[in-house]
């Protein structure tokens, strides 16, 4: 019994049939790609753009985006300069004419001269022996 399943095993491989593998299907074109790509990673040589040349105009931009941030920052600090130089002028105009009312403020609460002109000028007081002339404006 072992004989005659030993003699028809060897005949029931061979009277297979092995299916053929199908292939996935791909968009037209998309062979060709692949094998383009496969064909430059073999062969760097034939690539339409050298690599040194992607670097070199990687590093030239980038190169000019920093020269256009350094020109831009250093002309908007030039402008913050202006302002700086404008305010301060204006602090020390306000500071000088703080200093003026203040001597002004301590002649007028101490000085009896200042007070009596302050007086004649600002509130047209005038002494009680003293006459007062109007002049009609016509």
């Amino acid at each position: 019994m072992s004989k005659s399943n030993f003699n028809t095993y060897p005949i029931r491989i061979i009277t297979q049939q092995i299916a053929p593998r199908t292939m996935p299907v791909y968009a037209p074109g998309r062979v060709e790609a692949r094998e383009r790509v496969r064909a430059r990673a073999l062969n760097p040589q034939n690539s339409s753009v050298p690599r040194w040349m992607i670097f070199t105009a990687l590093v030239l931009i980038t190169f000019a985006f920093c020269v256009v941030l350094n020109v831009r920052s250093r002309s908007e600090m030039r402008l913050e300069q202006q302002q700086n130089g404008i305010l301060n002028g204006e602090i020390k105009q306000l500071q000088e004419a703080n200093t003026a009312l203040a001597e002004e403020i301590h002649n007028l609460q101490t000085d009896p001269a200042t007070i009596e002109r302050a007086a004649r000028q600002r509130l047209y007081m005038v002494r009680a022996n003293e006459q007062r002339i109007l002049v009609p404006n016509n």
